[in-house]
């Protein structure tokens, strides 16, 4: 699936902006959890990895996002309706474009232009999106390309969630970092592995265990006075 994606992601970009032609070096980096690797470019470094997602910083400012879930809420439900639900990105479920110009609000972004193309469906039945969009942020332009899968709970449930593997750059300098974006998102490699001992996503572990231990016993104790 994964070099489809980039071929389709490569020609998506080459009729939008004249990507330069270059040969692009990259040094394979394990994540600091073990739970995979990526090449990184000359100036591109790990921001954060968790159980083989990853985010990598690069010149300018310039992103590579890979495999990282969010959580939409339906604006139907009555979860969407309580004060805290104005944190939290509001959009239908399966609607990949209203989630993505929501995600982007929250962070002080606004949505442009968006150019779409279907790709094949997961396994599971998901439908999966090719995404060339634009977006502003703090004044200034940016350009991105981005592959979204959304998975569906259900209409009884308040949420859905978005999946998302995306590369973005300031809009003067896209046509230039494309190569080396797309070829960095080519060499990642998450392999499965638990996070290791005493790494922060292994801590991150620990601490989303406690609060579901905590959960699990407010919800026994509360049956039991039923």
């Amino acid at each position: 699936m994964k070099p489809l994606i980039l071929v389709a992601a490569f020609a998506m970009i080459s009729t939008a902006v004249p990507v330069s032609a270059q040969t692009v070096k990259l040094k394979t980096t394990p994540f600091p959890d073990g739970t995979g690797s990526i090449g990184l470019a000359p100036g591109w470094h790990i921001d954060n990895a968790y159980r083989g997602a990853v985010g990598c910083v690069g010149p300018n400012g310039a992103v590579v996002i890979l495999k990282l879930p969010y959580v939409i809420l339906r604006p139907e439900s009555g979860v969407a309706q309580l004060p805290g639900a104005a944190q939290q990105p509001i959009a239908r479920a399966g609607d990949i474009v209203g989630a993505l110009r929501a995600l982007l609000a929250k962070n002080g972004g606004v949505l442009g232009k968006v150019r779409g193309k279907r790709l094949a469906s997961l396994d599971s039945g998901a439908p999966a999106y090719l995404l060339h969009y634009e977006f502003k942020q703090n004044g200034k332009a940016w350009t991105a390309i981005g592959y979204f899968a959304t998975l569906d709970y259900g209409p009884d449930q308040p949420m859905w969630q978005l999946y998302s593997s995306a590369v973005a750059a300031p809009t003067a300098q896209f046509a230039k970092t494309a190569p080396a974006m797309l070829a960095m998102w080519k060499s990642w490699r998450p392999n499965g592995n638990k996070p290791g001992e005493g790494s922060s996503s292994a801590v991150f572990d620990e601490i989303l265990k406690d609060r579901k231990a905590s959960y699990e016993e407010i919800q026994k104790k509360f049956r039991e006075q039923l």
